[in-house]
């Protein structure tokens, strides 16, 4: 059932034009900026802020040129979805790429009947998995409903991982291909979106779920960073060979690449096990060394792999997608990976296609 796409064009993750350049996805009219708006906590997920104050920050990246925007109905429980909604509902819906995600329903939770969450600040909703062709359709019209949009350009099944369904995941992923993805494929094949996928943070569930349908991107979160890099191992490879784009999004792995690890620092839904936490501290000591800028290095390695469009990073404040722009396109040399791969914390295939991107940026400013 798989197809070969046409590649998309490596874009030098050094150019100034990286982070605003919009990069096809394989295959598709759909073009995305380099950095991509993820609005997982300022809808919820990590902070509490009002609703202008999030509407506004959205502008925000708007207004710096930032094109992509992705969404789920998971984030604050719809909160995401409506203050994304508010923001992009008066523009002009081909100024920009909008993403969200089904495989969840949101149902009323009244009174003191909220589920535990994950998220901060989330909605009177509790949520429940449905893979299935009707709970998909449903998923998507109330997402667009919660949104205020006729549109979406891409849908993800959201989140089969092992972190989400355990024991559970080889029958959700069969729901899902039989389920999800038809009813995907029937939008896409009508021309109701552009570009179908899978969004999760396992990346051999993105290679399996690659062989039972015809993908045109995969939302990969936080497997192609400094402290995991299980993605270049053999996902990227079947996405160059197959040209299917990837969305590289939580580059700093639930903001300990950026913030350091806190009280409330979760990966995969638990807390950093010593190991991680020390793996940061070298890393962290080592860019010091080379003078460099964690959160640039963290950027760009995200961004490195030809087969990445976009980096898809969350943000709580203006000052974080300025900071970003900058780091992802502020030049680091060759150093930093060098030593990076020297004491074993990138492998062989991201240094590979690190150093790569780094010398076709050198070449690209060379040009110009």
């Amino acid at each position: 059932m798989a197809t070969s796409k046409t590649s998309p064009p490596a874009s030098p993750i050094n150019s100034p034009a990286s982070c605003l350049q919009r990069t096809p996805l394989a295959g598709t009219e759909i073009a995305v900026s380099g950095l991509g708006v993820g609005t997982g906590q300022i809808g919820g997920g990590r902070i509490r802020c009002t609703d202008q104050q999030a509407v506004q920050r959205l502008r925000a990246a708007y207004d710096l040129g930032l094109r992509y925007f992705d969404v789920s109905p998971l984030y604050g429980h719809g909160r995401a979805e409506l203050r994304l909604g508010t923001m992009l509902r008066d523009l002009n819906t081909d100024d920009y790429v909008l993403s969200s995600k089904v495989g969840r329903i949101l149902t009323p939770a009244p009174g003191a009947t909220l589920q535990p969450s994950r998220q901060v600040h989330p909605l009177s909703f509790n949520f429940r998995f449905d893979y299935s062709y009707d709970g998909t359709l449903r998923s998507f019209e109330d997402s667009l409903q919660r949104l205020g949009l006729a549109r979406l350009d891409m849908l993800f099944i959201h989140d089969l991982s092992l972190n989400w369904h355990g024991e559970n995941l080889s029958q959700r992923m069969d729901e899902a291909s039989k389920g999800a993805y038809r009813a995907l494929d029937t939008l896409r094949r009508d021309g109701v979106i552009t570009a179908i996928g899978i969004g999760s943070n396992d990346a051999d569930v993105c290679v399996e779920m690659a062989e039972r349908g015809d993908y045109d991107c995969f939302m990969v979160a936080g497997r192609n960073t400094l402290l995991d890099q299980t993605a270049f191992d053999h996902l990227f490879p079947l996405c160059q060979k197959r040209g299917i784009s990837i969305l590289a999004a939580a580059p700093f792995n639930n903001g300990i690449l950026a913030e350091g690890v806190k009280d409330n620092t979760h990966v995969a839904g638990a807390p950093p096990n010593p190991q991680l936490v020390q793996r940061f501290k070298d890393i962290k000591a080592l860019c010091n060394d080379h003078d460099v800028s964690l959160i640039a290095v963290a950027l760009q390695l995200a961004a490195c792999h030809p087969s990445v469009v976009s980096v898809v990073a969350g943000f709580t404040e203006t000052s974080h997608l300025v900071s970003n722009m900058e780091m992802m396109q502020v030049p680091l040399g060759t150093g930093i990976w060098q030593r990076l791969h020297a004491v074993g914390m990138i492998s062989d295939a991201a240094c590979t296609a690190v150093l790569s991107a780094a010398s076709d940026g050198d070449k690209s400013k060379g040009s110009h």
